[in-house]
């Protein structure tokens, strides 16, 4: 009788193990299906499209760039002078930008008159537009108007002039002219210095530019 009492309860101790390894192992199963929804301990993959495959990685484009002029040389002109000009203003549609000479050397300089200019496209190719000093038919700004005026720029002084334009079109067929690069002869006989205009030069199809004499700032 105590023989078969103790096989009934061995018996019955295996079933119970049996059971809670059962139970242990089919706890696991779940929690390693399961993402953990506080983050940070699993990560989700890519879903696969249609036909099979994932998505594609994204494709940077790479945007055009604008021509620049070339870089001006390390020392000074042999002209005595340097010439660069700042971003174009567009306020009430009249885009003007001022020139400033620089005298570099270390004479003295006299400066009289407007400044020589040549309108060149992307290609550095000279574009025909009309100069016109004083700007009178462009503009009616005093300063752009006055007469000019001889100044001496000692080593180190600078004057400036106002270059303006009008992007205004009056033809309904046909293109605008646009150019990047501005050749400037500072004074009359000297090497022309090239820069190149931020934004740009839209004519429209005025066909003119407008000069003001070189003068001193201030």
């Amino acid at each position: 009788m105590i023989t078969a009492w103790r096989g009934r309860r061995a018996w019955s101790y295996g079933l119970l193990v049996s059971a809670v390894v059962m139970g242990v192992g089919g706890c696991g199963d779940k929690s390693g299906s399961t993402a953990n929804a506080g983050g940070g301990g699993s990560t989700s993959l890519p879903t696969a499209r249609a036909g099979g495959g994932t998505p594609p990685a994204p494709t940077s484009r790479s945007m055009p760039t604008a021509p620049t002029a070339p870089a001006p040389p390390a020392g000074c002109p042999e002209s005595g002078v340097r010439v660069t000009g700042e971003e174009p203003d567009a306020a009430m549609g009249l885009r003007a930008m001022t020139l400033t000479m620089v005298n570099c050397g270390d004479t003295p300089r006299g400066v009289t008159g407007y400044p020589g200019l040549w309108v060149l496209d992307a290609d550095r190719a000279e574009i025909g537009v009309d100069i016109d000093p004083g700007a009178a038919s462009i503009t009616t700004m005093e300063s752009l108007q006055a007469e000019p005026q001889p100044v001496t720029l000692r080593p180190g002084e600078r004057a400036v002039s106002v270059v303006v334009w009008r992007n205004t079109v009056t033809q309904a067929v046909g293109s605008g002219q646009n150019a990047l690069y501005l050749d400037v002869e500072p004074l009359p006989g000297q090497a022309r210095q090239q820069i190149a205009v931020p934004g740009g030069i839209d004519l429209g199809n005025t066909g003119r530019l407008g000069v003001g004499p070189w003068h001193t700032p201030g």
